[in-house]
Order: C-alpha cells, then sequence, then structure tokens
C-alpha cells in the first residue's frame, strides 16, 4: 500500500529524494488525436473532459476542419496530460535533488503502422522515443529505419541516460532548477537547451485549471 497519495508526497518532500530524469516527447498527443472524427467530436470531447474549463480550452485551442480539430485535441493532450505535470513534476523535485529535464523533439520518429486514415504526421509521438532509449523494435517502431541522424540521435539519448545510471557527471546536461528551468531537446539536428518549456506548452494556463 501507498502510504501517502502521490502528489501530496512530492509536494511535501516525502519520498526518496534521488536523482531523477523527467521529461516528454515534443508531441505526446498526436497519436490519440487521430480519434476525433470531427470538429462536433472534438467539441464533445472538449466539454466532457473539461467540464466548465470547456469555453476557456477551446477558446484557446480553436479548430474548424477535422484535420484542425485532430491537431486541436493532440495539443489539448500534449499540454495538459504531458507537458504541465512533467513541468510541474520537475519544479516540485527540483529544490530538494538533482532533476534534469528533456525534450524528444524527432519530428520524423518511425512509426511502423500504416494509417492511410490519418491526415496529420505523428511527429514526436507519445512513445516515440522507445526505440531510440532502448536501440530495440518494438510494435511501433524499428530502429532499422533510422536515418544516419537519428541513429546518432539515439547513440546520444542511450549514452546520457546510461551516465545518468552509473552516477557521472552530466557534463552536457545542466540540471533543471526553478530559476533556470533548463530542459535538454534532443532532436536528430543535434541537441540543444530551452528554458521556455513551460511558455511553449501553456504550463501557467493549465496550472490555473489543474494545479
Amino acid at each position: 500500500m501507498i502510504p501517502h497519495e502521490p502528489a501530496r508526497a512530492f509536494a511535501d518532500g516525502r519520498y526518496q529524494q534521488v536523482p531523477a530524469i523527467v521529461g516528454t516527447n515534443s508531441d505526446e498527443g498526436r497519436l490519440f488525436g487521430l480519434a476525433i472524427r470531427s470538429r462536433a467530436d472534438f467539441a464533445a470531447r472538449v466539454r466532457a473532459d473539461w467540464g466548465s474549463d470547456a469555453d476557456a480550452v477551446l477558446a484557446r485551442y480553436p479548430a474548424e476542419t477535422r484535420l484542425e480539430a485532430q491537431l486541436a485535441f493532440a495539443a489539448i493532450l500534449t499540454d495538459a496530460r504531458f507537458a504541465h505535470p512533467a513541468d510541474r513534476m520537475r519544479r516540485l523535485l527540483a529544490g530538494r535533488s538533482p532533476v534534469y529535464g528533456y525534450r524528444f523533439d524527432d519530428a520524423g520518429a518511425p512509426f511502423t503502422i500504416p494509417h492511410p486514415w490519418a491526415p496529420m504526421p505523428l511527429r514526436a509521438y507519445h512513445a516515440g522515443e522507445l526505440a531510440y532509449v532502448f536501440g530495440t523494435r518494438w510494435v511501433l517502431a524499428n530502429p532499422a529505419r533510422f536515418t544516419p541522424a537519428q541513429a546518432a540521435l539515439a547513440r546520444r539519448i542511450r549514452d546520457a541516460w546510461g551516465a545518468f545510471a552509473r552516477g557521472e557527471a552530466m557534463e552536457d546536461w545542466p540540471q533543471f532548477t526553478r530559476t533556470s528551468p533548463i530542459v535538454r531537446v534532443f532532436a536528430p539536428e543535434g541537441d540543444r537547451a530551452e528554458t521556455d518549456f513551460a511558455e511553449r506548452y501553456g504550463c501557467d494556463f493549465w496550472e490555473a485549471r489543474l494545479g
């Protein structure tokens, strides 16, 4: 049995305060946005999910066509269900133990299941990083399809995760802090550091609704 509610335990510091990696993919919600069939379907889903906040959410993520509705629903899930919680978790942990933030940003991450009915590219979709982290084939992706740049990205990701697991100095990966919220962006064209993750994903908007 878990002795404390997890969110409260992290907020209060009642957990094993060890170094952590906390991150997300750039387009987490795209895989789920494919389920939206129309603009009306999108609006109904938003109203069912967000209740009294639905009007504000629909105003922030407008859509007229089916494709726009799929993209808007994907953006809502990316921002509200993945990016904001990751940012909030980093900020909760940062005052007590080393935290390293990341964003996986390969817009052409391999996806081996054909979807002829999918009008939008999946980009850096939910779970799209797994083939890079583990270097093995699985149901959604095959490293054999990597371009040379993607193969190099996979090596950098595995090197970074391995160094973290071994407790080595993270020379190329600065810690995330509340005053310097650095997130390492892993991308085929080269990695970079960014400090605008919260602004990019509207975390203030979602903090006001999700806490």
